[in-house]
């Protein structure tokens, strides 16, 4: 089976990774900060930055094989 995807769409695609990628580096690099301002202890603080990485890797593949199956963009809007 062949899949051609047009140019638009891959240029789509990689916009939007661009966007949630850069917006978890953002996060990644102030929740710390914000989260010592707001006094909470440092192994809660590792334990939540760990726990959103680990689902940045994790789940993609994952929902990645899911959409494949269902073949429906509109489950994941």
């Amino acid at each position: 089976m062949i899949i051609i995807i047009s140019k638009r769409s891959i240029t789509l695609i990689l916009i939007s990774v661009f966007i949630v990628y850069f917006g978890a580096m953002i996060l990644v690099a102030y929740l710390p900060q914000y989260l010592n301002f707001l006094d909470t202890p440092k192994p809660l603080i590792s334990l939540t930055i760990s726990i959103f990485l680990s689902t940045l890797f994790i789940f993609p593949p994952i929902i990645g094989r899911i959409s494949d199956k269902l073949q429906n963009r509109y489950y994941f809007i």
